[in-house]
């Protein structure tokens, strides 16, 4: 079925992020154990633990629901997955993920042999997050969707994020601007912004079938017959 070939992300996402966060509401001590053994840090990258690269953007930064994730995703994925189908989100959510972890931590570790204790603490720091997954998700649905809608969206999430890293400027502020560039460029390189939409009905397949050759193309051949031999029986009487 279509809506399950594009929605099976979408919605192992969804459980994997909502599962964990019910773990931890109702055991709040395995969030840390969730984040020792799979955050990710600049160490962990030097030891080649790239399995934390998959487990970190689904752990969170803290135990229970966190509002601003999974209020996101439950709108986000679904969303994407009309958009840009399963395998299209998967690509999008993790490497818009990395793109902002990987690009930080090394800017990090640069200034960490600099001299910088605070980039160095944060470099060690296991980091864990759905969040830049989950805006990159968001940003690059949004920029397949048609004409002025696209360009008021895009615009209100650019403005918005924009706005983060000037008046904060914290490390993760950051890390989601990465990662909605990211998704511009993985947008890009996939053309996602003209791929057709299985899941939106097409005109002629559902809709009112008009006459004419090209509504009848829609139609399969029986039906197409059956048409034909009804309009020259009109054209005799």
């Amino acid at each position: 079925m279509p809506i399950v070939r594009r929605s099976w992300f979408a919605f192992a996402l969804v459980t994997a992020i909502l599962g964990l966060e019910a773990l931890t509401t109702f055991y709040p001590a395995v969030h840390g154990q969730l984040v020792q053994s799979f955050g990710l840090s600049g160490p962990d990258l030097a030891h080649l633990e790239v399995y934390r690269l998959v487990v970190s953007p689904l752990v969170q930064t803290r135990p229970g629901f966190v509002g601003t994730v999974w209020i996101t995703l439950l709108f986000v994925a679904p969303v994407a997955a009309w958009r840009l189908g399963a395998w299209r989100s998967a690509i999008v959510y993790f490497l818009g993920d990395w793109a902002g972890s990987l690009l930080i931590l090394m800017t990090l570790g640069a200034a960490s042999l600099l001299g910088s204790t605070s980039a160095h603490q944060y470099w060690t720091t296991h980091d864990v997050g759905s969040s830049s997954g989950v805006y990159a998700l968001g940003f690059a649905a949004a920029l397949t969707l048609p004409g002025r809608v696209r360009v008021a969206v895009v615009a209100a999430v650019i403005a918005v994020f924009t706005s983060r890293v000037v008046i904060a400027g914290r490390v993760f502020d950051y890390q989601h601007a990465v990662s909605l560039a990211a998704a511009v460029g993985v947008v890009r390189l996939m053309s996602l912004g003209h791929a057709p939409n299985d899941l939106i009905p097409q005109a002629g397949k559902y809709g009112p079938r008009t006459q004419g050759p090209r509504a009848r193309s829609h139609c399969s051949a029986p039906e197409s017959i059956a048409e034909d031999l009804l309009d020259r029986s009109n054209q005799r009487t």
